[in-house]
């Protein structure tokens, strides 16, 4: 190995080990404020916070599976050990390597050496006060929105153009039940033909949908789909979750999550989604 794969194969490690810890502490967060984590798991798949550390070893911590067929959290820990010391030699400043070093020291202390890197979790589990594995297997009473009698919620997406329409074709590829809404047919005539739902207004969407994520071009078009005459707050639920991925002004996503908070509406939240994340490269654009 040269030197360049090697400055490669540790910049890597503390990417995935950051990752990984921010895998553990979003899915105990979520279930520590009541939402169902494997709910959030999904979305988050689904949306900015996807990762591969989230996709490999979040269903993992949420069944509480630590086998090493991946390596341990003594391999992590030598890895992370190298990686600290290669930046403290070159200068590079690396607070985040840092603070999950100290988090995969902890768990390593507490007996999770041979243990795989999802036993990650079990820190953050213990600073909360909450285990993964109980909150998924009761739903996270309080905040979840309503999931089938099969577990796996109802997705919807509404604007399927260059950002909207591949989180869609994710969502179709994880084998989830996708209802779909955009003005023009064509993207809803080619993922109806891959298994999606079509629906003809915002508020069918809301209607069939547990979780419904938006990405439409601008602030207009947002206000139109959430509060117009058929838009989703018309046929929102109660617990239900509705995801703005695009960058929405601040003044309206507290607006449109004040009258989502109102008796009988589901719960709206912003994520903006990262052209990267849509799979966009530059001059990628919202959804028309």
């Amino acid at each position: 190995m040269d030197r360049h794969d090697h400055v490669a194969k540790r910049v890597s490690d503390l990417a995935f080990a950051t990752n990984l810890a921010g895998a553990a502490e979003g899915l105990v967060a979520a279930a520590k404020a009541g939402l169902d984590p494997r709910l959030f798991m999904q979305v988050a798949l689904a949306s900015s916070g996807a990762s591969a550390a989230m996709e490999q070893h979040g269903p993992r911590m949420l069944r509480r599976d630590f086998s090493p067929a991946d390596g341990t959290l003594a391999d992590l820990r030598g890895d992370l050990e190298g990686v600290l010391e290669l930046a403290r030699r070159v200068g590079a400043p690396t607070p985040l390597g840092a603070v999950v070093h100290g988090w995969v020291l902890s768990a390593v202390r507490h007996g999770h050496e041979g243990d795989g890197p999802a036993a990650l979790a079990t820190v953050h589990e213990a600073l909360a006060g909450v285990r993964l594995d109980a909150a998924a297997a009761s739903g996270a009473p309080g905040l979840r929105p309503p999931v089938p009698a099969d577990g796996v919620p109802r997705v919807g997406v509404i604007g399927l153009g260059r950002m909207g329409k591949p989180v869609a074709a994710c969502i179709l590829r994880a084998n989830l039940a996708l209802v779909v809404h955009n003005r023009s047919q064509s993207p809803v005539d080619e993922l109806v033909a891959h298994g999606a739902e079509r629906a003809a207004t915002p508020a069918e969407v809301a209607a069939r949908a547990d979780v419904v994520l938006t990405c439409v071009t601008d602030d207009a078009a947002v206000e139109r789909v959430y509060a117009g005459a058929d838009g989703l707050l018309s046929a929102a639920r109660p617990e239900q979750v509705l995801l703005d991925l695009g960058t929405t002004a601040l003044a309206l996503t507290r607006r449109l999550a004040e009258a989502a908070a109102a008796p009988g509406a589901g719960g709206h939240r912003q994520s903006p989604l990262p052209p990267r994340a849509a799979g966009l490269g530059p001059g990628g654009q919202a959804d028309q």
